[in-house]
């Protein structure tokens, strides 16, 4: 029955009393509605309404509810009695299962959201327990699954234990402990255990699960679909659709099942469990648990659209992915079948000396032999193919499946082993990047090779025994080659010119541990065809592996543990999106996620300044507010009207002088109503100044000098590029030496006080386009050949909000300046490749 034809003005009539005939004979009737619904519902419990309890506090006996509505009344707004089996008017959704919260006081019903652009009012569902259940409600699910659904909307209904608060129900605190399990990476013995103890300090009839078990037992029908495939041993088929009720592989014939010996019956064996299986995720339903939250998906209907763009992998997974042959002769994923390779008899392995032809055809490498292989090289790049010439080469060919056998090596291999199934995609062809090698293996790999080379590091270094014994074969670097001692027969090689000495690897190691860059600090490598590098990069990839690894509690079932964690995690984060006050699970959110605003961190302390200073600061929050830029032209007119005949120097410093006196003056003397910001800039802020040692804003963090020496990180370097009329810009490095925060009653606003550089006498740049500052003014980084200059990597940030920057610099104008490379081009090549000045080399 809709409540609105139901007169019910008795519960909050004022001259209508409790111990009235009609009072009672209203209570008498909410009482039987309450005792059906409870019936219907099949639960002990039914929620109080009265003014104190709620609807918080649920009871098992109903002379106790009655006692409190006799005494206390009903709470405010409660005329649809959405907790007692009603629906609310215009609803259609079963009270118990709408998540329809109380009539409640107005202003309850709403919640103030913080946003990155201010706050906002929204309307915000108090029963957001229910909300879950009939959004994850499939109205298709079968008879076993709606018992299960069922046996989930009871448990949402029953109270951890009689007498406690309605949002403390058998589901509510099962979600709020698995999210915590899940988060904080305890095993299911641990949480078992944790079970027992809370269970143990409960009241003797509370709900609470006992073990892992039954608390996963509950939340079984939110988790999604998972399908067992089982699979070739060989990797030669899937028995799925045609190969559903196969009992081998009609390829190679292997078993689908394990076998495994009886007992009772000798040597005989038995089938055993399958031998190799695929856990299979569908994806349709993980996009129907995506947007079945209405305030999220906002009941709208969506086109999906995917476009595989490239692929990220490292060099091995390449000829998996590409099919292209990544080993041999034609090896090379640019050249192709114009590679040159050479076999080195005595390290075994192929090398491609080829790289000289993506050089200028005038460039002065190409012409020196000793610098490489021996020889000179004059021909040009190959020519790079086209999606429609690449899949020329490998439409024709036939994929076979499975583990293949060793080939014979007399057979030569050909450039492309299969068809990849990427070239299924009609776009695939017209992609001018395909694959990408992944930069963070590049990184690794090259960067431990040069340091192993350079350190001379023992397993880490190519420069041994085998490789001198290469290059004597090629007849190259004659001084690098092996010495033989007669008489003990241990063999010593010469230091390479790359090679450094010790006092060389000790400056070296110093320098690199005295490097402190600013938090969050990464290079800004691009390249013009594939973007920004880390879109290209498998960090997140390989730390989501690390997770997933996470999830193993049985190592001799690895991947049913994987899908048992994933799935887990993956409905409590389902959950989380209807849980008040809850964060998500995974890798934290930025501190900055979300805010734009300053805000103070490490080290506040309240000053009170001197009037300079206070004078001084107040005018530079003047000087860059964009409400104050029409007073401050006019305050320069009128000085420049009254004072004719003065020079520009004179008047500004005349207007840097007065500006602050003039404009309290002048805002509080207006006839014109000013905006509120501009009359509470004239007034001036507070005497009582903040500061801080650490500040956010923006996005970065900002130290002062002080706390930068404590710290391992260095945020107290800026720079600002400063202009100028008739003169043209100047950039500025300096120190960060206090942190303001100036008080404007209403905002804030934060300043950093900084010690500049001289630009005369403290700034230079070297040969190799690095900016050196004076006196350690701006980063840590020590040039080893002058110890009082430092080097200050380009595109450090600038103080957002002077000059009209907005944002961090994208690029610097000093990346595109080339390093100073001699290419002197000296026939004679006269190289010294053995060095002379120690003799730290390498005995055998």
């Amino acid at each position: 029955m809709d409540q609105s034809t139901i007169d019910r003005s008795w519960m909050y009539a004022k001259n209508l009393k409790r111990h009235s005939t009609e009072y009672r004979k209203g209570i008498i009737n909410f009482m039987n509605a309450a005792e059906e619904d409870r019936k219907r519902r099949n639960s002990d419990y039914m929620c109080c309404p009265c003014a104190d309890c709620k609807n918080e506090n649920m009871f098992d006996s109903a002379e106790d509810v009655h006692g409190h509505l006799i005494q206390r009344g009903f709470m405010k707004g409660y005329t649809c009695w959405v907790k007692h089996g009603e629906q609310e008017s215009g609803s259609g959704v079963a009270a118990d299962r709408s998540g329809a919260h109380n009539q409640e006081d107005e202003d309850e019903h709403y919640m103030f959201i913080p946003s990155p652009l201010g706050g906002e009012m929204v309307n915000v569902d108090h029963d957001l327990l229910q909300d879950m259940l009939r959004d994850v409600e499939d109205p298709a699910q079968n008879e076993r699954d709606g018992m299960k659904f069922s046996r989930l909307v009871s448990d949402s209904e029953t109270p951890l234990y009689a007498g406690c608060k309605a949002k403390h129900t058998k589901l509510s605190v099962t979600l709020d402990l698995m999210k915590l399990k899940a988060s904080s990476g305890w095993t299911d013995k641990s949480f078992t255990d944790l079970l027992g103890i809370l269970k143990a300090m409960l009241p003797v009839e509370n709900t609470l699960p006992a073990t892992t078990y039954e608390a996963k037992h509950v939340l079984c029908p939110l988790g999604l679909e998972v399908r067992r495939i089982h699979a070739c041993p060989n990797d030669c088929i899937l028995y799925h659709k045609q190969y559903a009720d196969l009992d081998a592989c009609p390829v190679c014939k292997a078993s689908r099942y394990k076998r495994k010996k009886s007992a009772d019956e000798g040597n005989k064996s038995k089938r055993g469990g399958p031998a190799k299986v695929v856990w299979y995720l569908p994806i349709i339903d993980h996009f129907k648990r995506i947007f079945a939250n209405p305030n999220e998906a906002k009941l709208e209907n969506f086109k999906l659209r995917v476009l595989l763009f490239c692929t990220i992998i490292d060099y091995p997974a390449l000829g998996n992915l590409s099919g292209q042959t990544i080993k041999g002769k034609k090896a090379c994923s640019d050249c192709k079948e114009h590679t040159r390779s050479r076999w080195l008899k005595k390290s075994q392995k192929m090398v491609y000396m080829g790289h000289r032809r993506w050089l200028p055809l005038r460039h002065a490498f190409r012409r020196r032999k000793k610098f490489f292989n021996g020889k000179r090289e004059l021909q040009p790049a190959p020519k790079d193919l086209s999606g429609d010439e690449v899949h020329n080469m490998v439409k024709d060919i036939s994929n076979e499946f499975g583990k293949k056998r060793k080939r014979s090596k007399t057979k030569e291999k050909g450039m492309w082993k299969k068809k990849s199934i990427f070239w299924r995609l009609p776009y695939w062809k017209d992609l001018d990047v395909r694959h990408c090698i992944d930069l963070m293996h590049v990184e690794k790999n090259v960067c431990e090779s040069l340091v192993g080379l350079m350190l001379n590091i023992p397993g880490k270094t190519k420069d041994r025994l085998n490789a001198r014994l290469d290059l004597q074969d090629m007849n190259i670097r004659n001084e690098l080659q092996p010495i033989r001692d007669a008489e003990t027969g241990r063999v010593y090689l010469p230091p390479a010119c790359h090679t450094l000495s010790k006092d060389e690897k000790i400056a070296m190691l110093s320098c690199l541990k005295d490097i402190k860059v600013p938090s969050g600090y990464s290079a800004r490598i691009t390249t013009k065809l594939c973007g920004p590098a880390f879109l290209r990069e498998m960090w997140p990839f390989e730390r989501y592996m690390g997770v997933l690894k996470s999830y193993v509690r049985n190592r001799a079932k690895p991947e049913g543990s994987i899908i048992e964690g994933y799935t887990t995690e993956e409905a409590i984060e389902f959950c989380v999106n209807y849980m008040s006050d809850a964060d998500p699970i995974g890798v934290p959110a930025s501190r900055h996620e979300g805010r734009l605003s300053g805000v103070g961190t490490i080290g506040r302390k309240r000053i009170r300044p001197d009037q300079a200073s206070y004078v001084q600061a107040h005018y530079a929050v003047l000087q860059h507010m964009a409400e104050v830029g029409p007073y401050f032209e006019e305050h320069l007119e009128k000085i420049r009207d009254e004072n004719l005949g003065r020079s520009d120097a004179w008047i500004n410093r005349e207007h840097n002088s007065w500006f602050n006196e003039w404009f309290k003056n002048r805002v509080t003397m207006s006839t014109d109503v000013p905006n509120e910001i501009v009359q509470l800039l004239g007034m001036g802020p507070s005497w009582t100044v903040d500061t801080w040692q650490g500040y956010d804003i923006n996005g970065y963090t900002f130290y002062t000098i002080k706390q930068d020496d404590k710290s391992t990180v260095q945020n107290s370097g800026v720079r600002i590029d400063a202009f100028q009329d008739q003169v043209g810009s100047n950039t500025y490095y300096g120190r960060i030496e206090e942190i303001w925060e100036l008080n404007y009653v209403k905002f804030k606003v934060p300043l950093f006080r900084c010690r500049w550089v001289n630009l005369r006498t403290g700034v230079k740049a070297d040969k190799e386009g690095f900016t050196l500052v004076d006196l350690s003014k701006i980063f840590y980084i020590k040039d080893p050949s002058n110890k009082k200059m430092h080097i200050v990597r380009d595109g450090k940030r600038r103080i957002v909000g002077v000059d009209n920057v907005v944002d961090e610099e994208e690029y610097s104008h000093n990346l595109h300046v080339r390093p100073h490379i001699d290419l002197d081009d000296d026939p004679q090549e006269h190289v010294a490749y053995a060095r002379s000045d120690h003799t730290e080399g390498i005995t055998l």
